[in-house]
């Protein structure tokens, strides 16, 4: 790839460099942005070019988007390297705040703010649930594998606060760079209020529902890839899962997004695991509330979501990135509902399509139309 991309190119440019179609070369080229292997312009034409590798925040998506505010202040605060700087990061449930962490700690170790080598410790409350005093007595032991580096205290609101201020005392001032993690889900307006006033930033993770749909489409499309590479085969699937993924209201954000598809995958894994073709998806496999709930939407969210996920074709996942498989024509479209429909009854792929071929003999005959031999 380094070779590939050792000048900006465009998408036209890569698509006759590869022999193919300029609507899955995007396609590819936009999950590689995703992944922050690549970065792109925003000019026209739109130019590719590797990405500088000190840029950890680059393989969000949404790092140059919605994300883009908080990844700046997060940078201003490693670069500074001011001594006993502080991050308290906020936000919903499923809002990214612990990868967040995550990428602090590995923008801080690329760009030489730490050292290469530096660790990233966590302390997390949520084993301190039942017994808020575990987390006290953790503290310590967490902070002196974190010297020199990053400690997080995650999941902060799931211990009342008369805990986490001595977690707090224990920890603040130590030879690290401190980040607390608290959900707004967990913990009361007062408590965030305090732990605000305890920390030299703080940074609010934008909501899945503040995100733009493009952004929320990249995001699913790297999942279905990350369990197509799990489970070692392609995943096929149609606009109607894809959109419906976009436009449902997942209780608990991004995590729940995730586990959706995981479930689905679940769901649908007797009906595939003997196959030797794709593993093929469909709006049976998600919950009953998935779709109900995305068709509660409002009509212009439904509009946006029709353009971002066109109809007519079969969105294929391979692992790495996904491709777009159009329909010739709308036989050939009723032909592939139909075995779609027998296969997720049970039927493998090869006999329904031997049975719709016997099907369509018998009716050929019936007319007249084929001899009988």
């Amino acid at each position: 790839m380094h070779r590939f991309f050792a000048s900006p190119l465009t998408t036209n440019q890569v698509a006759e460099a590869l022999n193919m179609q300029r609507t899955n070369v995007s396609s590819c080229l936009n999950d590689l942005v995703s992944e922050g292997k690549i970065q792109k312009t925003n000019g026209h034409p739109t130019l590719y070019s590797l990405q500088k590798a000190s840029d950890a925040f680059s393989e969000l998506v949404g790092f140059d988007g919605s994300l883009s505010k908080v990844v700046k202040l997060a940078k201003a605060a490693v670069l500074s390297k001011v001594p006993g700087f502080t991050i308290l990061i906020t936000g919903e449930a499923g809002s990214g705040k612990t990868v967040f962490s995550e990428k602090i700690h590995a923008f801080a170790t690329r760009s030489g703010a730490m050292a290469k080598d530096a660790r990233y410790a966590r302390l997390n409350c949520r084993d301190g649930q039942n017994d808020p005093e575990i987390c006290e007595k953790e503290a310590e032991e967490v902070a002196s594998g974190a010297s020199g580096g990053t400690l997080a205290i995650d999941n902060a609101g799931l211990i009342p606060m008369s805990n986490l201020r001595n977690v707090l005392e224990v920890l603040q001032g130590g030879p690290y760079l401190l980040i607390c993690i608290c959900s707004t889900d967990n913990a009361s307006q007062e408590d965030i209020e305090e732990l605000t006033g305890r920390f030299t930033m703080r940074i609010d993770m934008p909501s899945i529902e503040e995100r733009p749909l493009s952004e929320r489409y990249r995001i699913e499309r790297r999942f279905f890839n990350m369990n197509a590479g799990g489970i070692k085969r392609t995943i096929e699937t149609d606009a109607r899962v894809l959109r419906q993924l976009l436009l449902y209201k997942p209780h608990h954000g991004l995590r729940q997004l995730e586990m959706d598809i995981l479930m689905a995958i679940l769901s649908a894994y007797p009906r595939n695991w003997n196959s030797h073709g794709a593993f093929l998806i469909g709006t049976d496999d998600f919950e009953p509330g998935i779709a109900a709930s995305a068709k509660s939407r409002r009509a212009s969210l439904i509009s946006e979501a029709e353009k971002i996920v066109p109809s007519g074709g079969r969105y294929i996942f391979n692992g790495d990135s996904m491709t777009f498989g159009k329909v010739s024509d709308p036989m050939t479209r009723k032909l592939d509902e139909e075995v779609v429909k027998m296969h997720r009854s049970g039927i493998t792929v090869q006999e329904a399509v031997q049975t719709i071929q016997r099907d369509l003999l018998a009716k050929a005959r019936a007319i007249e139309m084929i001899p009988s031999s």
